[in-house]
């Protein structure tokens, strides 16, 4: 397999065994990352390795900040930036949730 090809294939999350012409097709870097994220194949959110949010505190922050708590006053709760809270409750990050 070329290196180009294999390259590809890494992108999309795809193990030699499983690759067939069918996988494969032209793009741009940008395509193929929205491609691997289209089909699941790339980690967001708490199976990130740096996560510090999960799943359950985004819907805690989302909650409490509707109860009037600011965004200083959140980020000390979560040990984050008050720009990662900001990112949460304008839906820039954890959009799933």
């Amino acid at each position: 397999m070329n290196q180009a090809i294999e390259q590809e294939s890494q992108a999309k999350g795809l193990t030699a065994p499983r690759i067939t012409p069918a996988h494969l097709f032209q793009g741009t870097r940008f395509e193929n990352m929205a491609d691997a994220v289209n089909k699941n194949r790339q980690a967001s959110g708490e199976s990130l390795p740096h996560a510090k949010l999960t799943v359950a505190s985004v819907c805690e922050i989302r909650s409490l900040h509707e109860e009037g708590y600011g965004y200083r006053r959140l980020a000390r709760k979560y040990q984050v930036s008050q720009t990662a809270i900001k990112k949460v409750l304008t839906r820039q990050t954890w959009r799933n949730v």
